[in-house]
């Protein structure tokens, strides 16, 4: 079973190696998911069914400041909400994308020229994905121990109906850029390492970070909101 995993996988990586640089600007803290070593941890994972249904949906932002609602669509889409707006180049077919995100419900809380301006903050993407009827947790980084961000965001990976969507400052991981907006979809506790899926599959592939590198890269100020960045905990809620 294992070895029969391995050689999918090894496909997979190489899929998803021509969706983001190879070799990408390594820090000494992250495993990109096109390197070999990240083969052995998706193995030794002890969540990751949520991999395979976000993989499915897994886009690439259309702009540079577009990772918190493709981080949305992406959730939205695995949890099996439907929108409320056909997007009809896919008709008959129903699924959020980034154009029928943007609901008149969403355009209240934030229009479009300020998510491609100047992207969102944790509590206005926690806002925007209410009006979708799902439940949404949120925590600010500075208010969680590691045990407690690593409880809450393992619990959410191995449920069915919970996904977690991260918002981190790269430069504290070693990469280049700001603050982003990407789903975790894993987790291996033998390395205490989370899998983050990159929207911004132009710049960087997926990888592996530690779980108090990632509490650190959280754990910092957004000039915008004033406040810490932190993790979203989305859930499937009855309407």
């Amino acid at each position: 079973m294992v070895r029969t995993l391995g050689k999918a996988l090894g496909g997979l990586c190489l899929v998803l190696s021509l969706l983001g640089p190879a070799g990408a600007a390594d820090s000494g803290k992250l495993v990109y998911f096109d390197q070999p070593e990240s083969a052995k941890l998706f193995d030794e994972a002890d969540a990751k069914a949520q991999f395979w249904t976000l993989v499915r949906y897994y886009d690439t932002q259309r702009i540079d400041t577009f990772c918190s609602v493709t981080s949305s669509t992406m959730v939205l889409n695995s949890l099996g909400v439907k929108p409320s707006i056909q997007q009809p180049m896919i008709y008959p077919y129903n699924l959020f994308t980034y154009e029928n995100f943007f609901t008149p419900e969403v355009l209240k809380f934030q229009r479009v020229s300020q998510f491609a301006g100047d992207g969102a903050t944790l509590a206005e993407l926690a806002d925007a994905l209410k009006t979708f009827g799902v439940s949404v947790d949120t925590y600010h980084a500075d208010t969680l121990s590691a045990d407690e961000f690593r409880k809450l965001a393992v619990a959410a990976l191995k449920s069915a109906d919970h996904y977690v969507i991260v918002n981190y400052l790269r430069r504290q991981v070693g990469q280049d850029g700001g603050g982003h907006f990407s789903p975790l979809a894993a987790y291996d506790s033998k390395s205490d390492r989370f899998l983050v899926l990159d929207t911004a599959r132009y710049k960087y592939p997926p990888f592996w970070v530690t779980a108090r590198d990632l509490l650190d890269a959280m754990n910092t100020i957004d000039t915008d909101a004033k406040a810490a960045r932190g993790f979203l905990v989305i859930g499937r809620t009855q309407r």
